[in-house]
């Protein structure tokens, strides 16, 4: 038990005869690949790949912020998008936290990238936990921003506790 979170990257692909003849390809391989040909709507040919890229456990800071900056502070256990900028602010974020907490002390963490208690969700303390969140943030934020593949795609961020 406890906040457990989630950052999805989804891809969303046609069927329809109006798509191209490689995105129809991809759909009826992933129709076929999950078994799904029996229960799909042919006037409505459309499918949506959902992968985790990232997880999080007890990460209240970075929950926090995705709380704040994303879903204008409404914390319903929902899912919502998040847009590549608002993943590039959060990647300058956990990059210039750690060194501010060094020099300035817990305030700056504070400030910018503040922790928040709620039921199961953790340490507030600025401590090695905390970093590691923030590391950890960054390194997937990069690897997300960086590669090509994800140009195209859409992410969401979920938590549940």
């Amino acid at each position: 038990m406890g906040l457990d979170q989630f950052l999805s990257a989804k891809k969303s692909i046609s069927g329809s005869q109006w798509s191209t003849p490689e995105e129809r390809l991809k759909y009826a391989e992933i129709i076929d690949l999950v078994n799904a040909s029996s229960i799909v709507d042919d006037d409505h040919p459309y499918i949506t790949v959902d992968v985790t890229v990232a997880y999080w456990r007890k990460a209240n800071a970075i929950h926090n912020w995705f709380v704040q900056e994303c879903n204008e502070g409404v914390d319903d256990g929902n899912g919502f998008h998040v847009s590549r900028e608002q993943l590039l602010a959060l990647y300058q974020l956990c990059y210039a936290v750690p060194k501010g907490l060094a020099i300035h002390g817990d305030e700056y963490a504070n400030e910018h990238l503040p922790t928040t208690s709620g039921f199961f969700f953790g340490s507030t303390e600025y401590d090695e936990w905390y970093l590691e969140s923030l590391r950890y943030t960054a390194e997937v934020i990069d690897k997300l921003l960086n590669d090509p593949v994800t140009e195209y795609l859409d992410f969401e961020y979920r938590a549940s506790w």
